[in-house]
């Protein structure tokens, strides 16, 4: 598996030193481990955006001539523009099991959307335990086969080296029928301009009544 190494630096904390981190388009960061230890960090912007584009699994922060095994455990971005804001990795041991989220991507065209169905991907992420060298970037759901009124559940996903953590009932992708609207036929709009026609006649006469009454006085 690929990897690569992301030089970090360490950083002050503190509203107004996350301010400055930004304006050097450095991204403030946190590495923590499962023993404890925490170091406050800061990484390039450019390089970690290509990082997360890459859709890297594992890899290695350079700091203060040190390396440190790796995976991000979460990423914050900006409501609006989507900016990474901030970064937690999570320090791995070689040869321990991890637990992390991983991204779920729906692969194939799902015959019931060919049909009229409509595809619902409600489940966009699922919890994972596996070895640090066998953690994927994502894993890809195939969908295919859907037909109308079929589902895709995590109990249905099986992947070599993976134990998936999450519900086994949760429903990852689901093609509904289509949702028909209702249609008005002729005698529901004849029916409507019926309903409506004494209502026009009566104003109408009450008007005309009220000009007759003002002519004869």
């Amino acid at each position: 598996m690929e990897e690569i190494t992301l030089d970090a630096q360490a950083r002050p904390t503190g509203k107004r030193a996350l301010k400055q981190l930004r304006k050097r388009e450095l991204v403030p960061a946190v590495y923590y481990t499962q023993h404890g230890e925490v170091r406050h960090i800061a990484v390039d912007a450019r390089a970690l955006s290509h990082l997360v584009a890459k859709e890297m699994p594992l890899l290695h922060l350079k700091l203060d001539g040190k390396e440190f095994h790796c995976v991000i455990r979460e990423i914050q971005r900006h409501p609006v523009n989507n900016e990474i804001l901030h970064v937690d990795f999570f320090g791995v041991e070689r040869g321990h099991k991890i637990r992390v989220t991983v991204p779920l991507r729906l692969i194939g065209a799902a015959a019931g959307v060919k049909e009229g169905g409509i595809l619902e991907h409600g489940y966009r992420e699922v919890q994972v335990e596996c070895l640090p060298s066998h953690l994927p970037p994502h894993l890809e759901v195939e969908i295919s086969h859907l037909g109308i009124g079929d589902s895709v559940r995590i109990e249905n996903l099986s992947f070599e080296n993976i134990t998936l953590l999450d519900d086994p009932h949760t429903v990852v992708a689901h093609v509904v029928p289509p949702r028909l609207e209702k249609a008005v036929t002729e005698e529901e709009v004849e029916a409507e301009a019926e309903g409506a026609e004494p209502e026009v006649i009566s104003a109408r006469r009450e008007e005309e009544e009220g000009e007759k009454e003002s002519k004869e006085k």
